[in-house]
């Protein structure tokens, strides 16, 4: 597990059921992290979309002060081919 210190500029709560029964329950978190400059063709920043398990975490945000920065806790998974990081948890500072 890694933690990562992360700008959130905004938030989306997601609850549905697709035809095919699958359920997608989630906090779309978006945040903001520094692009990639080692190759030369990229300044400044970005803004990133994270999956929050359980779209009842939105409640967690409502009311703050945006953007508000917070702990990211990651852990890396693979696939079998790629590897991708998964949002394990989200510490927020104190109200």
């Amino acid at each position: 597990m890694t933690q990562s210190k992360v700008t959130l500029v905004g938030a989306k709560s997601t609850d549905w059921k697709s035809e095919d029964g699958r359920h997608y329950d989630y906090v779309k978190l978006f945040g903001i992290i520094p692009l990639d400059l080692s190759q030369g063709n990229a300044v400044g920043q970005g803004v990133v979309e994270f999956k929050w398990q359980d779209s009842r975490n939105i409640v967690q945000l409502q009311g703050r002060q945006f953007p508000l920065e917070a702990i990211l806790e990651l852990d890396m998974v693979s696939t079998g081919k790629e590897m991708k990081q998964v949002l394990t948890n989200v510490i927020l500072p104190t109200k």
